[in-house]
């Protein structure tokens, strides 16, 4: 039973790798000029201090200086990328947060968290513990200009928009939340069918 186990656990881990490595090709040529690294690491650290790897991480990268202006730049010329995310995680929101909590908008995610390390930091999630769960939400939002989450099936998609309700909560009730105005969580399928409409090159 316990190799049974680990056999299942090494497929999946080989699932999840492959779509990633789908993925960054596919955003290699989308974003034409910026690196996209697998596994970034956010910050090099030698001092035992927390320091995450991002599953998916589209540059410029933040390392000696700020980016502020180019990833200005990126969001105009990306615009239609951008916004179909946005319009799918809406239509996420709409028809399934209890709070009817609407994402903001483009100008909004413009001006948010614009000291980011990467342009866009994607997590792909299928372990399904809260804490993962949380610490997908804060390394994305934190780390990214535009942070978006791709769960890896329907009952992990329903408990990332139930931790945003319970955020929008906790702002209704004037308690100390997270704020992630510039997350985006997207099925894999909606995450596919945007990337898709790209050609490959």
């Amino acid at each position: 039973m316990k190799n049974k186990k680990i056999e299942l656990r090494k497929k999946s881990q080989k699932r999840t790798k492959q779509y990633q490595q789908k993925i960054s090709k596919k955003l290699e040529s989308i974003f034409t000029n910026c690196l996209v690294e697998m596994e970034w690491p956010a910050f090099k650290r030698t001092d035992g201090i927390y320091a995450p790897r991002i599953d998916i991480a589209v540059g410029p990268f933040a390392i000696h200086n700020r980016e502020i202006s180019r990833y200005d730049d990126l969001i105009e010329r990306h615009k239609d990328f951008i916004v179909s995310c946005q319009k799918s995680f809406i239509k996420n929101m709409q028809e399934l947060s209890s709070l009817n909590n609407i994402p903001l908008n483009l100008s909004e995610i413009y001006n948010f968290n614009r000291t980011a390390r990467c342009f866009m930091a994607i997590e792909i999630e299928r372990s399904g513990s809260r804490k993962h769960l949380l610490g997908d939400i804060i390394n994305v939002s934190t780390l990214g200009r535009i942070g978006i989450i791709i769960p890896w099936n329907d009952d992990l998609f329903k408990a990332f928009i139930r931790q945003i309700d319970y955020f929008s909560f906790l702002k209704s009730v004037g308690k100390n939340t997270l704020a992630v105005k510039n997350l985006i969580i997207l099925t894999r399928r909606q995450f596919n069918r945007i990337i898709n409409k790209y050609p490959s090159y």
